[in-house]
């Protein structure tokens, strides 16, 4: 029963949200510390995209196709302000922005506006390698506590709701009864292909 917020400067990817996603808001902006525009460097058909010249200079030089284009910048706190009725909660924020995590986070009101769960990568985009010292300060400082670390995601909790934090003792594991998504479209393709077997039959 979950909506939400979308925001994706991908002109491609945001019409497929507009398509995959129509009970949420999707908006075709960016995110940043303050309001106004920036270059944004697309990577085409791959979730690379970004804001930041560094990172995009490491795939410039690895040779992947892109373009720049200027995009709309808001901030979380705007976007709060506008689209999130007053005193309805936030369950969950999810920052993915290859990164400019640390200006992400910097644009929000953080006394006033407290997902009570906020998952972001944490890791140099294409690495194992750790990203999270110049942005997490700022979320430990607005009492947020770190939950968990799956490898690529940081999970912290409000203080606040920290009655959370024992579902992430825990990683996923046997006893939730998950299913991998690929495990999953192979048994839809499984039933599928049974149920024309049997047509075939009749």
């Amino acid at each position: 029963g979950w909506s939400g917020i979308n925001v994706e400067p991908n002109p491609a990817f945001h019409a497929l949200l507009q398509q995959e996603r129509p009970r949420d808001r999707n908006l075709q902006l960016a995110l940043a510390e303050q309001e106004g525009s920036a270059d944004f460097i697309i990577f085409e058909s791959t979730g690379l995209s970004t804001l930041d010249p560094v990172v995009a200079g490491l795939h410039q030089h690895a040779g992947r196709p892109h373009q720049t284009q200027t995009v709309t910048t808001s901030t979380l706190a705007q976007l709060w302000q506008k689209y999130v009725p007053e005193g309805q909660e936030v369950h969950f924020l999810k920052v993915d922005v290859e990164g400019v995590e640390a200006s992400v986070l910097r644009g929000n009101g953080w006394q006033n506006n407290r997902p009570w769960i906020v998952v972001i990568e944490a890791t140099v985009p294409m690495s194992q390698v750790e990203s999270y010292a110049d942005w997490e300060p700022v979320l430990l400082q607005a009492q947020y506590r770190l939950a968990y670390a799956d490898g690529l995601n940081r999970f912290y909790v409000a203080c606040e709701k920290a009655d959370l934090l024992a579902a992430f003792q825990y990683p996923p594991n046997f006893f939730d009864n998950f299913k991998l998504s690929d495990h999953y479209a192979a048994e839809l393709r499984a039933g599928q292909c049974d149920a024309a077997a049997q047509q075939s039959k009749e």
